[in-house]
């Protein structure tokens, strides 16, 4: 198995047990990996209200320090994103690589920082362009109602 067909299902389980979802019947790793014309993203929640449109990068050649400079690489993530997300979701990067956390990357303009209490997360990072979270902060994020559609 790919690891990164494996990091997918792990951010596929993450979100179901965040939102209490049921991982494998409402929130899957999307089949052939986003590519069908049906499904975009690379994870997927099936018949359930959720704000997030996700795509995951795993394995790829990137430092965090990639993020604040707002390289190539991290653009054409963000990119991708933002092309495949419904109008109806906050398009969102998920990327990691291996013994590295799962870190979740949202264009600057979708979030208010104002709202952000920066005291209960495990780690962020607010750049010129972007929030960075880890995933395991997302639900707590939300809940803090820091999110715009814009």
């Amino acid at each position: 198995m790919a690891s990164w067909k494996n990091f997918e299902r792990k951010v596929a389980e993450e979100i179901a047990n965040q939102w209490g979802f049921k991982y494998k019947e409402e929130v899957i790793r999307t089949p052939c990996s986003g590519g069908m014309k049906n499904f975009k993203g690379d994870v997927i929640v099936i018949g359930k209200e959720f704000p997030f449109h996700l795509e995951a990068k795993f394995g790829y050649d990137f430092v965090l320090e990639d993020i604040v400079k707002d390289k190539k690489n991290i653009k054409a993530f963000i990119k991708q994103a933002e092309e495949d997300s419904p109008e109806n979701k906050i398009p969102v990067v998920i990327a990691s690589q291996p013994y590295y956390g799962r870190y979740v990357i949202i264009r600057k303009s979708r979030v208010i920082p104002e709202k952000i209490d920066f005291s209960v997360l495990s780690f962020f990072m607010l750049t010129t362009n972007y929030l960075v979270i880890l995933l395991a902060d997302l639900k707590k994020t939300y809940d803090m109602g820091v999110f715009n559609s814009v």
